[in-house]
């Protein structure tokens, strides 16, 4: 037996196997023989040709084979390509092992590094796919059925793991592809999204939503770990590499189960043809994951937004800047998305980002109704040109709930948006809001947790649910949840909010105190924290706990009311309910009610308003709001 040791590892000669603290890890063969010819020549710089000599052998081959099975070895081995532990690549030269290595032997006779059959031999003892001349061995224990054509715009090649898949692939992350040109960043992330978008359609397939993928922007050494995090059974990762006008994406489905790679493909064609290239991956990725695909339309996949290139190009910018979330960032997706509308007046995309802008952006110059009709208007001509688009039905929807009062209008299209849209994990998490607000609470419970699975580290899905469980009168277990939440983020501002809202419902009012204390302090950043804004806010919390026992309801809510922290009008409602003044709680309802105000839309299941729930001028304004009252 000949072993080399370097690091954590463990190379085994012998029977061609790689531990880790005596546990064997993923290798295929190339992977294997790559290593034992960097690992036998130690220190030396071993150029491509040589590899493909050795390691190949004569088998039809291309220049990325080599980088792709070198990527694939840095993962299993944790090593960084900029910061190299054992793989050192010289650009343009080749690749030396860098790494200590200690070498031992219990035979006297060590085994060769090459199995000593052909791989003709190798080949013929498995199923093989024929693909421009050269044969691809391909393991017996392999069921998944994998696409593998030639395209008008180039090719794509196929590597296959090795050993088989445990489990059938029902649920997949697609993680940022990687760029090294940051100047064109948006196009990676741009062409990251339409593969998620592309997918999301397949009703069979839990894809991960953005919001949580996007997380992971440094794709990490332990992709098993991600696996375990988003509770997937494959994940998707890519790289784009340009040669002039020419672009090649490398591609790689990983099972984090296993820690091995599934397949990997290779797309080329040029960057004016980058919609060209997603079509072909998203195709990939569903003939792979999906042994059948009947039923499935393989033309909404492959239907192109827009046939202008710049326009396409103008919508993945805004995007890019949109999902900045910042509101200069918003401002400037704005520009994009008309821009890209103006080049293409049919480009149902752009409109649905223009849609989504306007409803998060802080317009100067207009008020909130013109912003809204200005959402309302781009969404309403995404479905003109295209019906089909989930996200601008959830757009609409929120809409009609918030600012029109139109629940049965919300709920027709918030149910059009998650049919066509399965995996838009926004859409179900609207839904499920709305819901909660016509006290459906078991229906809402469970829209949230499709909204969780696609979308498993938003901290909105996360305390919007635990708020959910307020409505239905359940602090206990809201509390629970929020508390769950804090230790995943302990600066989410809206998990101390609810917090507070839960506590005070319990007649917890120092809990309440100190949560709200801790809702301002993850408002306030470090450096505002010596304005006087945030001074007064502590000043006033301060006076509200230093009270102790003897800080009961009518204190609590009588320091709220001279403080006046939130102007608006539903909550004074609120403080005079818990100070036993009715009449001047529907004074400020009926100022709420003449200004449409979009915090009505909870009154229905709001536990605040369980004091003067029998009034018959409660009764009525529910009615006025839209609500059934019974």
């Amino acid at each position: 037996m000949q072993l080399y040791r370097f690091g954590d590892f463990e190379l085994d000669i012998s029977d061609e196997s790689l531990r880790r603290d005596g546990v064997k890890l993923p290798l295929n063969r190339r992977m294997f023989q790559v290593l034992c010819l960097l690992i036998e020549r130690q220190g030396e710089l071993i150029g491509k040709n040589e590899f493909f000599e050795t390691v190949w052998k004569g088998d039809f081959v291309e220049d990325n084979n080599l980088t792709v099975t070198v990527t694939a070895l840095r993962k299993v081995l944790g090593d960084d390509a900029k910061r190299s532990r054992f793989i050192e690549n010289i650009p343009r030269k080749g690749y030396r092992f860098v790494g200590e290595i200690t070498k031992s032997s219990t035979d006297a006779t060590a085994e060769p590094l090459q199995d000593e059959r052909t791989d003709s031999a190798l080949i013929s003892e498995q199923p093989t796919i024929r693909f421009l001349g050269r044969p691809i061995a391909i393991g017996v224990a392999v069921t998944m059925i994998v696409l593998v054509s030639i395209v008008s715009f180039g090719h794509k090649t196929f590597w296959p793991a090795s050993g088989s898949l445990a489990r059938p692939i029902d649920s997949l992350a697609v993680l940022p592809f990687a760029d090294a040109a940051t100047e064109s960043e948006y196009l990676a992330d741009g062409l990251t999204e339409g593969i998620i978008s592309d997918i999301s359609s397949l009703k069979r397939l839990r894809v991960i939503d953005r919001n949580s993928a996007f997380r992971y922007r440094k794709l990490p050494a332990d992709l098993s770990q991600v696996g375990r995090d988003l509770n997937v059974r494959a994940i998707l990762t890519g790289r784009i590499e340009r040669h002039g006008d020419s672009i090649i994406v490398s591609v790689e489905m990983f099972d984090p189960e296993r820690n091995a790679p599934i397949w990997q493909h290779e797309f080329r064609g040029t960057s004016h043809d980058l919609f060209a290239i997603q079509q072909e991956i998203s195709g990939s990725i569903t003939k792979s994951v999906l042994s059948d695909t009947a039923g499935i339309d393989m033309r909404r996949l492959s239907k192109r937004p827009t046939n202008d290139r710049e326009a396409y190009d103008l919508y993945l910018k805004g995007r890019f800047y949109w999902n900045k979330r910042s509101n200069p960032e918003i401002l400037k997706s704005i520009e994009m998305f008309r821009a890209a509308i103006d080049r293409d007046p049919t480009f149902s995309r752009a409109y649905t980002g223009l849609a989504d802008a306007y409803t998060l952006g802080n317009l100067s110059g207009i008020s909130n109704e013109e912003k809204i009709a200005l959402s309302r208007g781009a969404a309403q001509k995404a479905l003109e040109i295209d019906d089909t688009i989930g996200e601008a039905y959830a757009s609409l929807a929120i809409n009609k709930c918030y600012y029109d009062w139109n629940f049965p209008g919300a709920e027709s299209d918030y149910r059009k948006a998650v049919d066509l849209s399965p995996n838009d994990a926004t859409a179900h998490h609207w839904y499920a809001e709305f819901l909660s607000m016509q006290g459906r609470f078991d229906e809402s419970y469970a829209e949230y947790e499709k909204a969780l699975a696609l979308d498993p580290l938003s901290m909105a899905i996360r305390t919007d649910l635990a708020f959910a469980r307020y409505y239905a009168r359940d602090y206990d277990k809201a509390i629970d949840l929020l508390i769950q939440a804090k230790h995943i983020e302990p600066n989410y501002r809206l998990t101390y909010t609810f917090l507070m809202f839960a506590y005070r419902e319990k007649g917890m009012f120092f809990e309440a105190a100190d949560a709200y204390e801790q809702a301002k302090k993850a408002q306030y950043s470090p450096s505002e924290r010596s304005g006087k804004g945030f001074n007064k806010v502590m000043r006033h919390i301060a006076e509200i706990k230093k009270q102790g026992s003897s800080l009961d309801a009518e204190r609590y809510w009588r320091a709220e009311l001279e403080f006046e922290d939130d102007p608006s009008p539903i909550y004074k409602a609120v403080t005079h309910i818990n100070l036993g003044e009715a009449d001047k709680a529907f004074e400020y309802l009926e100022q709420a009610f003449k200004a449409r105000y979009s915090g009505m839309v909870w009154l229905k299941v709001s536990p605040e308003f369980d004091r003067i729930r029998s009034d018959p001028r409660f009764s009525d304004l529910l009615k006025r709001v839209g609500f059934d009252p019974s």
